[in-house]
């Protein structure tokens, strides 16, 4: 899709311990996600990017992206959550910003990274007790690292 500039592509997967071959296993993982990923037994991973198509007469500016995402992280995870935001590597970018929180039984984290060109944002749905902010990180250096 082509907006404000820009191309934007939008991914989800999901990652999970049971064998999805049957469709009976395909189901359950569809209609249980929330409890599986609670009790350990689930990730879901996002992955947004918008890329410029380098229109003068439709400019992409990715720090009004980036400001856009802040306004809404603040929002979300800091006042609604309670969570935080969080340091994250800038695998080359000039600007990029984490942030946390719990949801339920699970936890969310979200991060963006933004050059003058791209933005690119992940974000993970996983078990509350586990260390979601080094999943992103450790995610994020083969998805984020390789878009910018």
């Amino acid at each position: 899709m082509v907006t404000d500039g820009a191309t934007n592509e939008e991914c989800d997967a999901i990652v999970t311990s049971i064998n999805p071959a049957t469709a009976a296993a395909r189901h359950y993982i569809k209609t249980h996600g929330l409890s599986l990923i609670a009790a350990g037994k689930e990730v879901t991973i996002n992955v947004e990017t918008w890329e410029s198509i380098g229109d003068p007469m439709n400019h992409f500016d990715p720090e009004k992206v980036l400001i856009d995402f802040e306004k809404a992280g603040d929002g979300f995870y800091i006042t609604k959550l309670k969570g935080t935001s969080f340091a994250v590597p800038s695998f080359g970018a000039i600007d990029a910003v984490g942030y946390q929180g719990p949801k339920g039984g699970r936890r969310q984290a979200s991060a963006m990274w933004a050059t003058n060109e791209r933005v690119i944002e992940l974000t993970v749905l996983e078990k509350r007790s586990l260390p979601i902010e080094k999943l992103l990180i450790k995610l994020a250096a083969n998805t984020a690292a390789a878009f910018i």
